[in-house]
């Protein structure tokens, strides 16, 4: 009996019998390498634009909404009556105007049967601590002639009533008893 030798199986004839096996799993491996390199970081980037583009999204909705609250707000000064506009506006005036001062008052004692002889007007330069930061203070010193008490208090009622926001300091006679001295207080916007 003689024994059948076998030949001895080399790498290369297991290569050669498992060559679609080899083919297969090589081509996975390429493309999954292909995937780590280069198509990995394009889907984080791609990932990373998706959010940039949903927070610029946020955050253009949240414009738009500032956007609609102005125009409402626009809307609603342009519905105001301008006459109650232009009384808001008057009730302090817009930085110290002393010119439209003494015409005020010029208007305000005469409209009362009194004579103005003096005005001096001074911006206090140190509001009192308690004071609103961007309010001034203009303080008023009027020399009035030919008072009388009903005047001077019909005068001193219209000061008090008045829609401008101002206030009696100080009021005095001097010697004679048709004068009046007046010391008043008025606001300004700085």
């Amino acid at each position: 009996m003689t024994k059948e030798t076998t030949p001895k199986k080399t790498f290369k004839d297991t290569l050669i019998k498992h060559s679609t096996a080899v083919v297969f799993w090589g081509g996975l491996l390429i493309l999954a390498g292909a995937y780590f390199l280069w198509l990995s970081p394009l889907k984080d980037s791609a990932v990373q634009e998706i959010m940039r583009t949903d927070d610029l999204t946020a955050r253009l909705q949240q414009k738009q909404a500032e956007l609609t609250g102005l125009q409402e707000l626009e809307k609603a000064y342009n519905a105001l009556d301008q006459a109650r506009i232009q009384k808001l506006e008057s009730l302090i005036t817009q930085g110290a105007d002393l010119p439209r001062l003494y015409v005020r008052f010029d208007r305000l004692i005469s409209a009362y049967g009194l004579k103005m002889d003096s005005i001096n007007a001074q911006i206090v330069a140190k509001p009192a601590k308690d004071a609103v930061k961007d309010l001034g203070v203009i303080n008023v010193k009027l020399k009035i002639s030919q008072a009388d008490y009903s005047k001077i208090k019909a005068l001193l009622r219209a000061i008090e009533n008045s829609s401008e926001v101002m206030y009696v300091v100080k009021a005095s006679w001097p010697e004679k008893i048709d004068k009046l001295d007046l010391e008043l207080n008025t606001y300004y916007l700085k």
